[in-house]
């Protein structure tokens, strides 16, 4: 089989959407590249392995993402670098940065401590930290691998393997791998049920276990089919047990993150109950919009209660989309949920919400024939989010270039 080779096409594309998205001029482009200004695409279109290096860095996309759209191809990663210093001190000091939301912090001292971990468990902690950094940072992709190289150690304790389990099953149902996520979510919920090695697992996890269970349940149910209303059913019974055991967790360890997941679960209740006929669309929404008070405003709000509002918006923007058919009521009513979602994705920094309010964007251009893109506007702004967004969705990648080659561009450099 023929080694694929990059496109110049292509090529040119990126580089004018590192350009957009720095904001540079051409000349600042081609110092950031180390290249010519009148000379940046090689004449037979195959850059340099150190521009390509140099270009992802430009685009904040991983180096794989960006010689994917080239030429179809993936290094293999990079290794992990090492540190002068014990693992207990690198873990602690991980630990303590993802408490105060410190992500890149996290993600560099969870690296270090995993270089030097001596023992099975050390490697699987430092593995967990490293696959909540890049979870945070929406590299779903690299929160996956985190999280199986931290799974094939051995013999693991019940708590760190149903974390790193969960964390895997995660990161599929962000990418959209919605069968591979719900398959080792439930798989993970049998054996929490039936191996009484596990009986100590805390019920912070197994809420989560159960959120993604719901979370894959009802993703299917919403796009309709013969086993869409058993889907909902299973979905919302979930969704319920998973709130009971959040809420449990939240009021003994006054976590933010279980009291978010208890909140994501009643707005997944009330989906389901939308498409199990039990509460009308106008009256969901109409709920959901009430929920949109001055709490998202105020600074003392966690930021994983803030994601869970977030959420909320994205849910109510989908059922606006499916159920009203007044389009200037629609229109009001998708402005203040994507809107929302947006502040909140900014102040957040949660690269899945921008993508699913890119998805509404594009969901909304959908329901037109043929598909146009002509009157949606990008502000550069936009652009950064959306070339972000590309990067670390790769299935997003053809709507967003679709975005991109359809609509009108505003403020250029």
């Amino acid at each position: 089989m023929s080694k694929p080779t990059p496109r110049k096409d292509r090529l040119e594309e990126l580089l004018a959407l590192a350009r957009t998205y720095r904001g540079w001029t051409q000349k600042q482009l081609a110092d950031a590249l180390g290249r010519d200004v009148h000379n940046l695409v090689p004449g037979g279109g195959v850059p340099r392995l150190d521009m390509v290096l140099r270009l992802a860095e430009s685009l904040d996309w991983p180096v794989e993402t960006v010689i994917a759209d080239l030429c179809g191809q993936t290094p293999e990663p990079s290794k992990i670098p090492d540190e002068n210093a014990t693992w207990i001190e690198l873990d602690r000091a991980a630990y303590a940065a993802a408490m105060e939301g410190r992500v890149a912090d996290r993600l560099t001292l969870a690296s270090r401590a995993f270089a030097i971990a001596k023992t099975p468990d050390q490697r699987a902690y430092s593995s967990l930290r490293e696959a909540g950094a890049w979870d945070q940072l929406g590299r779903y992709s690299n929160a996956m691998e985190a999280a199986r190289r931290g799974l094939r150690e051995r013999d693991l304790s019940p708590v760190v393997y149903c974390d790193l389990k969960g964390a895997l099953a995660s990161a599929h149902l962000m990418l959209g791998d919605i069968e591979e996520g719900e398959a080792l979510a439930t798989t993970l919920n049998e054996r929490l049920q039936s191996d009484r090695r596990f009986a100590n697992v805390y019920s912070g996890a197994r809420a989560f276990v159960r959120f993604l269970m719901a979370l894959a349940s009802g993703d299917r149910a919403s796009h309709g089919g013969p086993d869409a209303t058993q889907l909902a059913r299973i979905a919302r019974e979930h969704y319920a047990s998973a709130k009971v055991l959040a809420e449990r967790h939240a009021s003994e360890s006054g976590s933010s993150l279980h009291r978010s997941i208890a909140m994501g679960c009643e707005c997944g209740i009330l989906e389901m109950d939308v498409l199990l006929g039990e509460v009308t669309p106008e009256s969901a929404i109409d709920d959901l919009l009430a929920g949109l008070d001055a709490d998202t405003e105020s600074q003392a709000v966690p930021d994983a209660c803030l994601e869970a509002i977030g959420w909320s918006c994205i849910v109510g923007s989908q059922l606006v989309l499916r159920f009203v058919e007044d389009p200037s009521l629609a229109d009001r009513q998708l402005a203040i949920f994507t809107n929302k979602a947006d502040d909140i994705a900014r102040r957040t920094g949660n690269w899945a919400l921008r993508e699913r309010i890119w998805m509404l964007e594009y969901r909304k251009a959908e329901k037109g024939a043929p598909l146009d893109f002509s009157a949606t506007v990008l502000d550069p702004e936009d652009l950064r989010d959306l070339t972000g967004t590309m990067g670390r969705f790769p299935a997003f990648r053809e709507v967003g270039w679709s975005l991109l080659r359809g609509a009108r561009r505003i403020g250029e450099v």
